[in-house]
């Protein structure tokens, strides 16, 4: 069992966890289809990760300390600081969207560290950790954050998401009333949140308490044990294209492109993975045949770097070693 040792972690290096996950999703190579160090696609590239990990300290520093002053009455907790990494990473490295799941998923994780740091704790398990960081948004999340959250997502136009997508009751993104809408529906982030669950497993895994990013953690912390740090994270990418849940790939390419990713990342495994020749090759096929058709399984790079970042939290110290 994982345990985040809230007491052995101070205000100044709490945020760099966060931003270790970014930097480490990224590098980690070759995870197919996505932008890793020896590939990049077309509006973004390897350094343009870089340059978010970078950006993200500061952010990840404001959510901390957000976190640690107290959060009743508040009116932004979370959303504003999505919107902030996701402009500002876009601004400095001049390219395409590089974090706007993973700040989803990341941020809340980051205030609710503070949120502890504040009350004292000590260590607490990370199931409890993450399903206190759900908590958070559920009870302090506000109309202002879901505005935050849609303004991020207006700037990224990500292209899984398009005008007249089935909402769940929210406005639609693109809709240019979307913050009248949303302040006359009530409708706080939380609440965005859980109408996009269906359809989205970024926002499922904040509603739900995190479970993938759970099992992702837990699964760094022992196939790092035995492998090096490289071929334990792609692994870990792997295992979560086998349990089908990326629903970038769903929205973009349907049921059966998802199944077949599904396949053959479950073919890599069973060679071997990122450990062996022969799953390498497997691998390396598997990459080449994802980036000419397009295929990018940007929500489980997401979830990764999320749990790359509370694997890190439980280490504090020799993250990758």
């Amino acid at each position: 069992m994982l345990l985040i040792r809230v007491d052995a972690i101070d205000r100044l290096t709490a945020p760099l966890y966060f931003s270790m996950g970014l930097a480490l999703e990224a590098s980690a190579h070759p995870k197919p289809g996505n932008v890793h160090r020896t590939a990049d696609l077309a509006d973004i590239r390897f350094e343009d990760f870089a340059v978010t990990s970078v950006a993200s300290v500061p952010v990840f520093s404001t959510a901390v300390s957000r976190g640690r002053r107290g959060l009743g009455g508040r009116k932004v907790t979370i959303g504003d600081l999505v919107y902030r990494l996701v402009s500002l990473s876009m601004a400095l490295h001049g390219g395409g969207n590089t974090c706007l799941g993973s700040a989803l998923l990341t941020i809340p994780l980051a205030v609710c560290l503070g949120h502890l740091m504040r009350r004292g704790v000590a260590e607490v398990p990370l199931r409890s950790f993450l399903a206190e960081a759900s908590r958070l948004v559920r009870v302090y999340s506000t109309v202002t954050d879901a505005a935050y959250l849609y303004r991020a997502v207006r700037l990224v136009r990500p292209s899984y998401v398009r005008r007249g997508d089935e909402t769940g009751g929210p406005p639609d993104v693109y809709d240019r009333a979307y913050r009248r809408k949303l302040e006359e529906g009530g409708f706080t982030l939380w609440e965005v949140l859980v109408a996009s669950a269906p359809r989205d497993v970024v926002a499922r895994e904040v509603a739900e308490g995190y479970p993938l990013t759970m099992e992702v953690a837990e699964e760094l912390a022992e196939s790092s044990r035995s492998l090096d740090w490289n071929a334990a994270v792609v692994n870990a990418f792997l295992k979560l294209l086998e349990r089908e849940v990326d629903t970038q790939v769903l929205r973009e390419h349907g049921r059966d492109v998802l199944g077949k990713v599904a396949r053959m990342a479950r073919s890599a495994l069973r060679a071997g993975g990122a450990a062996t020749r022969g799953g390498m090759e497997e691998i390396a096929r598997m990459d080449k045949w994802m980036r000419e058709r397009g295929i990018n399984p940007g929500s489980s790079a997401d979830i990764l770097a999320a749990a790359i970042g509370v694997y890190a939290l439980s280490r504090v110290f020799s993250v990758v070693r």
